[in-house]
């Protein structure tokens, strides 16, 4: 940081210099008579020469160029500017004074026209598509489309010369003594300038604000906290201005964009890279990651998560390939050079085709890649499979299927590998030993906790760091407790068997997570009812909560209708909203029906 700091302070000072230097020539070569235009030439012509040559020695206009500038440069570096001709007083008096009047007005107009265009940003997505909307989008785009110049004149004439309520110019009242101008008085010559800059740079605040704030409002987590009960603005307040302050700070700090590039150039090879995290592949948004990465792009990830749609329709992932070659294709038309797919093996109803999928999927997509860089930068294209082990959790509806065993991941990995033709297709794989063990820690009962325990006075500490796993700690600690590990971890349980986090509520009905497994199992995908139907799961009548469903999701056509008691239906055609219990009874269902 030190150094980046004295470069940037010895670059200021280089260029300082060369203008000074420029400014010096251009005046002494200029063939303006300076004594002419200070003093006019109607004085001039009124002096004797006697008074002439007095005062052009005076201002050193017969002293040569160099001779002077070296005099200049030597009186700034005692802090001395000179006096000023026309204010007749010291340059740096005059400077500080009218500096502090500029960086006043450009303080009032950056915080103003910041906080405006958040609030009416965040005001325009709240109600996107209404009155309040479309006012506040063609306000922005009038102003985005009007010189400033222009503005400022048109705020003259009807402030100032039809109204009166503001001064026609000066920082100060006409005629009244600096020492005398009042706070007041400033304020008001301040305020039309500083109304005039604030509108003018609200527009491009308030159009990115409200961009981002719609896309807040259709993300998961606000979604999830509605279905919570929150309504749209407290969800969006509580959860999402958190997100919204970056598009408003980076238009508002636009430097910032320079001081990371340079930063960025100060890092060339030094081994830094800008890694984005995993992207929904039907919302990777090229924009925001290339904010994230900067000029440097580092690798992305994307997570199909299964090789074959067959096996993504079981785990319900609801993308498809298109959607993964979809964000590829924008990635590396954006410049990125890298990308990492992760999937996971040992997926319920998993075979070997499905493993073979991955490196075919893997193979396609590195061409889609190669495919949208220039030919020239094709040979840096990289692709890499990453795989993990399939982990039952609690409360899904794989919580009944058991982790294929560490023999049977490696030969999938083996497989996976042979099947991978392409050099430029690196595959990666985790411990399958670090996954058993957290198989049996997802899927165990309180007999687990003592085998946690065992193993940490065996000495594993920091076992999920894969260089750090010990296995034999964790060996030993099962044999010490006659524990079998496979037994909990590998053994497939009936829908009815009695879990042991049975007696805990995640306000979904098991009953939903059986029929969800048997969806699964028959490779039916149940659509996101935040954008499509309700599917029943009964979180809302847990939770006390009314249903809402959301529009259908834009650019993705919406999936054939999978649950044959609910209706998709909007917000601005609903009822008002009622208590599950009532939707379900003025449908003519049963809460039986419901959950089936």
């Amino acid at each position: 940081m030190a150094r980046y700091v004295v470069s940037q302070l010895g670059r200021f000072l280089l260029l300082m210099v060369a203008v000074a230097v420029v400014t010096f020539a251009l005046v002494s070569l200029s063939p303006v008579d300076p004594l002419q235009a200070n003093v006019g030439q109607a004085a001039l012509m009124s002096m004797s020469e006697e008074k002439r040559a007095a005062l052009a020695a005076y201002w050193g206009a017969d002293t040569p160029m160099l001779e002077r500038f070296l005099a200049w440069a030597g009186d700034l570096l005692h802090g001395d500017l000179g006096m000023s001709l026309r204010y007749n007083a010291p340059v740096a008096e005059v400077i500080a004074s009218r500096a502090a009047n500029s960086l006043a007005l450009m303080g009032v107009a950056w915080v103003v026209s910041g906080v405006l265009g958040f609030v009416l940003g965040v005001a325009a997505a709240l109600r996107e598509g209404r009155l309040l909307d479309r006012f506040v989008c063609g306000y922005c785009f009038v102003l985005a489309a009007s010189p400033t110049f222009w503005v400022g004149l048109l705020l003259l004439m009807v402030f100032s010369v039809w109204l009166g309520w503001f001064p026609l110019g000066f920082s100060v009242p006409v005629g009244v003594a600096a020492a005398d101008v009042t706070f007041a008085d400033a304020l008001h010559h301040m305020a039309l300038p500083a109304i005039t800059l604030s509108v003018v740079g609200v527009a491009n605040v308030a159009l990115h604000t409200r961009a981002k704030a719609i896309d807040v409002l259709n993300s998961d987590y606000v979604r999830f906290a509605r279905a919570r009960g929150l309504t749209r603005r407290e969800a969006l307040i509580r959860h999402g201005l958190r997100n919204l302050a970056l598009p408003a700070i980076t238009l508002q700090f636009s430097q910032i964009a320079e001081i990371l590039t340079r930063v960025n150039a100060d890092c060339a090879g030094a081994g830094v890279r800008v890694s984005v995290p995993s992207q929904r592949l039907d919302a990777f948004g090229v924009e925001m990651a290339e904010l994230v990465a900067g000029q440097k792009k580092g690798g992305l990830t994307f997570a199909p998560e299964a090789g074959t749609q067959r096996l993504r329709d079981v785990i319900n992932k609801n993308v498809t390939e298109d959607d993964l070659f979809a964000a590829i294709d924008a990635a590396f038309a954006a410049g990125w050079r890298r990308c990492k797919l992760y999937f996971m093996v040992g997926l319920p109803t998993e075979t070997d085709d499905d493993i073979k999928g991955i490196a075919s999927l893997a193979q396609r997509a590195y061409d889609r890649a190669k495919a949208a860089v220039p030919p020239e930068q094709r040979g840096s294209v990289r692709m890499s499979v990453s795989c993990a082990v399939f982990v039952p959790k609690a409360q899904t509806p794989f919580q009944w299927d058991g982790q294929i065993s560490p023999e049977e991941t490696l030969r999938r990995v083996g497989l996976l590998k042979r099947s991978v033709k392409y050099k430029a297709v690196d595959v990666h794989w985790h411990d399958p030993a670090t996954s058993f063990v957290e198989a049996v820690m997802s899927r165990g009962g309180r007999e687990v906790a003592d085998w946690v325990e065992a193993a940490w006075r065996r000495g594993a500490r920091f076992d999920a760091w894969t260089e750090l796993f010990n296995e034999e700690a964790w060996t030993g600690a099962a044999e010490e407790l006659g524990l079998d590990p496979a037994a909990i971890a590998q053994v497939e349980f009936p829908t009815d068997y009695v879990l042991p986090w049975a007696h805990i509520t995640a306000a979904v009905s098991p009953k939903f997570l059986a029929r969800e497994r048997e969806r699964a199992a028959a490779g039916i995908t149940t659509p996101d009812c935040t954008f499509e139907n309700c599917s029943a799961c009964g979180a809302c009548p847990t939770l006390g909560v009314d249903i809402e469903l959301q529009q259908e999701r834009e650019g993705k056509e919406a999936a054939p209708a999978a649950n044959p008691y609910r209706k998709v239906v909007h917000p601005r055609e609903a009822e008002p909203p009622c208590h599950p219990d009532q939707a379900r009874q003025a449908e003519g269902s049963t809460e039986e029906e419901a959950i089936r």
